[in-house]
């Protein structure tokens, strides 16, 4: 040991015990008590198959994942060793779902958006005279299914009209479908319109849409 070194107390990184500590250089500049000193040093190069096994793990090796150790800790409030940062994962945004009883837009729906959009305007479709006593309802039903096969007739489509009851409640014309039911009836009966089919249900035990047209002989029935 030369006269002038510098020497501290502290633990031996060769033994670990408590010693009088010199900075060795000729053993890779680590920090060992006079007796870790004496020992030949071994490159990390020459280390032997027959040294013997680490049977324990330092303190703090089994810390779970995610826990920061002290010198992590120093380190982050501005000590000189730096901590690796483990790598971020990017997150890959997921397809976007459709909204749940998202569909197509049906024929006659995509129809309405040409007209709103000044694309596409009625035809003119004679239905039966309403009688003089007929109400608000009829009348306001009536001129919507008249609308609808305008529609459909100026895209040249001469199909009959499926006019489910839903239609006039979404419409707005009446303010349920037992209503709406009653009112299209009354319009058959009067002759307005003629009910001439419907359309295959979507699940078994289900009516389908009922399909209408404009009478055949263009005339009004009397009012029963």
């Amino acid at each position: 040991m030369s006269a002038t070194a510098y020497r501290w107390p502290g633990a031996c990184q060769g033994c670990g015990h408590e010693r009088q500590l010199e900075q060795r250089y000729s053993h890779a500049a680590r920090c060992l008590c006079d007796e870790c000193a004496a020992r030949p040093h071994k490159p990390p190069s020459a280390i032997s198959l027959d040294s013997k096994p680490v049977t324990s793990l330092p303190t703090g090796a089994g810390r779970a994942r995610g826990a920061t150790s002290q010198q992590e800790q120093d380190a982050r409030a501005g000590g000189s060793q730096p901590v690796r940062e483990r790598p971020v994962p990017v997150p890959v945004p997921a397809p976007v779902p459709a909204p749940a009883g998202s569909k197509e837009p049906t024929e006659l729906e995509l129809l309405i958006s040409e007209h709103r959009a000044g694309r596409l305007q009625p035809a003119d479709v004679k239905l039966g005279e309403l009688p003089a006593a007929a109400g608000t309802a009829q009348r306001a039903v009536a001129e919507h299914i008249r609308w609808l096969m305008g529609l459909r007739l100026a895209f040249g489509d001469t199909r009959p009209l499926p006019y489910a009851t839903s239609m006039a409640v979404k419409a707005g014309l009446v303010a349920d479908q037992g209503t709406a039911s009653a009112v299209i009836r009354a319009l058959v009966r009067f002759g307005v319109i003629e009910h001439v089919g419907q359309l295959p249900p979507l699940r078994p035990g289900l009516d389908g849409t009922k399909l209408y047209a404009p009478p055949a002989a263009g005339v009004s029935r009397p009012a029963s």
